[in-house]
């Protein structure tokens, strides 16, 4: 059987991992072996008798030793503060050194009450981890929670998220995490020309169902653009651009959109994925996105409609 390691690197992140721990019915994780890492020593007593081994970080490197024999690594952090931000960089590379097959980075965003400074720290701390050859990253934005469900109590929100983020380490342990088929490809199959995926939609619909679309169909192009139309609610296009970036390991560009839109530059080859049509909340841009709609096909690109 291989060896699954779930590392938990600083407070929130042995947070975590606790929950996962007393809550998961998975055989691969309750047979895992557990690590739990900080830079605070009385955080880490806490810890004692929970994993297999306790590691204090005291300087700029991670332990390799702590990764023998180890196939499968899943660490889970809180970003945004100096923990989890500096150190998981640090375990992932040394993690790919050491040998380890598969790294899975579970990554929480910090709250927007948290500020604006821990969440540029999370967006760079992110950003570092992209870096690094064969590590997948996961982001759990806690904002969604509050998001859909704005009754909750503030503990109520983490113990929500933890349930969720056992989900995504239970797929990434057992592989049942979704992955792109040939047959999921949106190009015909003697077309492989496309570069760009050229995606627009509402945020509500993005965050429901068209994420998740763009990351399974993603993957015969170079680059991707998304266009966020009509957008009320509080919106982080360069947050958002690093995350679905390191997601999908290629550049990709995020636009907000209050107005008439100017054709971008389509070539016959692209991908449009059309999420808006019939969308009541966007009647005062109806018009001038079919003029957009006639153009794209003008281009002799196809329009995929969802």
């Amino acid at each position: 059987m291989e060896t699954v390691m779930i590392l938990a690197i600083g407070k929130a992140g042995g947070n975590i991992v606790n929950a996962i721990r007393k809550e998961t019915d998975s055989p691969e994780l309750q047979n895992a072996r557990y690590v739990f890492a900080d830079t605070d020593s009385d955080d880490l007593n806490i810890r004692e008798g929970f994993g297999e081994r306790i590691v204090l970080l005291e300087d700029e490197s991670f332990p390799a030793d702590v990764f023998n024999n180890v196939k499968k690594l899943i660490i889970i952090a809180g970003f945004g503060g100096k923990t989890g931000t500096r150190f998981v960089f640090l375990a992932a590379k040394a993690a790919k050194i050491a040998g380890v097959d598969q790294v899975n980075v579970v990554a929480t965003f910090p709250l927007l009450m948290e500020g604006r400074e821990r969440a540029d720290q999370a967006v760079c701390g992110l950003r570092q981890i992209g870096d690094i050859d064969g590590v997948k990253v996961e982001v759990f934005n806690n904002e969604a929670i509050v998001e859909e469900n704005p009754n909750l109590l503030f503990f109520d929100i983490f113990r929500e998220a933890d349930m969720k983020i056992m989900t995504i380490v239970e797929n990434a342990v057992s592989n049942n995490a979704p992955v792109p088929s040939c047959s999921d490809s949106l190009l015909p199959k003697e077309d492989k020309r496309a570069s760009t995926m050229y995606v627009f939609s509402t945020l509500k619909r993005f965050k429901a169902s068209v994420r998740d679309f763009v990351m399974r169909h993603s993957k015969d192009v170079s680059k991707v653009v998304i266009y966020i139309f009509n957008c009320k609610e509080l919106f982080n296009p360069s947050f958002s651009q690093a995350c679905m970036g390191l997601q999908l390991r290629k550049p990709v560009r995020i636009f907000e959109i209050d107005q008439e839109l100017d054709p971008p530059s389509i070539s016959s080859g692209d991908i449009i994925i059309d999420a808006i049509a019939d969308d009541p909340d966007l009647q005062p841009l109806r018009g001038g996105f079919s003029i957009l709609k006639r153009w794209i096909l003008d281009q002799g690109a196809v329009i995929h409609r969802i």
